[in-house]
């Protein structure tokens, strides 16, 4: 399962509805406020679903494991680690 790089999401609806990119991605409008909102992990069928969307897209720019820190939580460790 994977997390969303919001902004760049954001960034690729541009000025469509929510209603309008989930039907271009091809989901539903809940599944993608699910997933914008992290009450939901983006899985592959939507990995594949979004490709197919933007194939000039990298998925590594937008998704990003679960449980795997970012570049910015690897620069600022936590306190006492």
């Amino acid at each position: 399962m994977y997390k969303v790089n919001i902004d760049r999401l954001y960034q690729l609806q541009g000025d469509l509805t929510d209603e309008e990119f989930a039907k271009k991605l091809g989901v539903s409008r809940s599944q993608l406020w699910r997933i914008r909102n992290g009450h939901s992990k983006a899985g592959a069928e939507f990995l594949e679903k979004f490709k197919r969307c933007f194939p000039e897209e990298s998925i590594e720019d937008i998704f990003f494991a679960s449980g795997v820190p970012s570049n910015e939580q690897q620069k600022h460790p936590s306190p006492g680690r």
